[in-house]
């Protein structure tokens, strides 16, 4: 008799973004030969952006759970209780892969799998496999030297309680290659997209004279992405005919509402929400521009690659990874308005740089980071896992288990 194998996917958020999608892409892939269950934290969206992660999920026909414990901030007394709700979780799915994603839900995701292991010796089976992947260590963003200390720390433990890590670009890879007793546990999968989704975007005709010049990003609205030194940069060119708009919702909102009412240009920039599906709106703009100042690999830069926009996008992270500077896009500084404003005013003066820049990203986007290699390569590295604790596993992975 067969039996299929079941992977448990946790994210901490159940909104929609670049993690959510990665998630989204493999249980789909994961779900024709294996049995697959996605859990999620409480819904802290404000919006149509909760629960979009659940909703592509139930058409998919994937099964998943909320726990409502878990959430992207830390609160001390939160904590144990996240923990235990993982735990039961685990007793009650009795996975054979427990893949986690962000990570917060990392750290006290693969803490909960360890002990779950301790508690249940005479498991039917055996104990579940661990993989975490990293989308971005938290260690990079913006916060005291101490904290990143303690961060790093606990990253490294996270690592050392998983079974293995996924890097989903070099930069962060080698951000923690040589820490201790971890070399053998980490694997570099880039994140990938299918061609085929650029069937979905909106296309435009050659603009009409008089019409703005259209300047979008597909962003949540947080402070690891940046968006208040693009507000900066539009308010510093607000003589010319453009018009930014940024499809995403988040807790900056309100503060960024606020600038760009003090600088004068409500009717050059507009926060337009959580859109659903939102990269089908990519096609109508002339320029994507990404001014994070913390990333993994971000998907819309890959989305806005197969609509051969120009980018402008800040070189931190995986992003690198995508665009080589004034080749397929162009890179400025993190938090550097005027970097970014010289950025826009190149490619506002010079539309044919930019038409060269979103065919050769394009380019880059079809060779490099494709769907079926990362799903392909994800099982594989399931497979080389789990074999040594389930032997009676066949090569591949999708043979089930005896």
């Amino acid at each position: 008799m067969i039996k299929r194998i079941k992977i448990l996917y946790v994210i901490t958020k159940s909104n929609w973004g670049g993690a959510q999608k990665y998630v989204y892409e493999l249980a789909a892939h994961m779900n024709k030969d294996h049995e697959v269950v996605v859990a999620f934290g409480g819904t802290g969206e404000r919006g149509a952006e909760a629960g979009a992660l659940e909703k592509r999920l139930n058409e998919a026909g994937i099964r998943s759970v909320m726990i409502s414990s878990l959430s992207r901030d830390i609160h001390l007394l939160d904590e144990p209780r996240g923990v235990f709700d993982l735990i039961k979780l685990y007793r009650e799915e009795e996975p054979d892969i427990i893949h986690l994603n962000s990570s917060k839900i990392g750290g006290t995701g693969s803490l909960a799998g360890r002990v779950y292991s301790l508690l249940n010796p005479k498991r039917s089976i055996r104990n579940p496999i661990i993989i975490f992947t990293v989308h971005g260590w938290p260690f990079n963003e913006n916060r005291p030297w101490i904290a990143k200390k303690i961060i790093s720390f606990l990253s490294w433990l996270t690592v050392i309680f998983s079974h293995r890590t996924i890097c989903i670009n070099q930069k962060d890879l080698s951000l923690v290659t040589n820490w201790p007793f971890i070399k053998n546990k980490l694997e570099l999968i880039y994140i990938g997209i299918s061609a085929q989704e650029k069937k979905g975007l909106i296309k435009v005709g050659e603009r009409p004279e008089g019409i703005p010049i259209q300047i979008g990003t597909i962003s949540e609205l947080t402070k690891n992405k940046g968006l208040t030194y693009a507000i900066d940069a539009i308010s510093k060119i607000k003589d010319r005919n453009i018009m930014f708009s940024v499809i995403g919702e988040g807790e900056e909102r309100t503060s960024l509402e606020k600038q760009i009412k003090e600088e004068g240009i409500e009717d050059k920039v507009k926060l337009l929400g959580f859109k659903d599906n939102a990269a089908s709106y990519i096609g109508i703009f002339d320029i994507f521009m990404l001014s994070s100042v913390k990333e993994g690999l971000p998907y819309s830069i890959l989305e806005a690659g197969l609509a051969r926009l120009p980018v402008i996008a800040t070189n931190v992270g995986g992003i690198p990874e995508i665009i080589e500077d004034g080749v397929s896009g162009i890179l400025v500084p993190p938090k550097d308005s005027d970097a970014i404003k010289g950025a826009l005013k190149k490619l506002l003066d010079n539309p044919e740089l930019g038409k060269t820049l979103g065919k050769n990203l394009e380019k880059v986007v079809k060779q490099k980071f494709s769907t079926d290699e990362m799903t392909e390569k994800t099982e594989k590295l399931y497979g080389e896992t789990i074999r040594p604790y389930f032997p009676e596993i066949g090569s591949p992975i999708n043979k089930g288990l005896v």
